[in-house]
């Protein structure tokens, strides 16, 4: 049971869902739309 809790504890504590290429955005995809690099810089801000 303690084993368990504690490899929840390192999972919950892990990087690795934030990194998902699927939420990334490319400068190409970016070029792409409408908006100029500055507006998609100032968003993010």
């Amino acid at each position: 049971m303690q084993r368990l809790e504690k490899e929840r504890e390192v999972e919950i504590r892990s990087y690795k869902d934030l990194m998902v290429s699927e939420k990334m955005t490319s400068n190409k995809q970016i070029a792409a739309t409408s908006k100029s690099f500055q507006e998609v810089e100032e968003d993010f801000m």
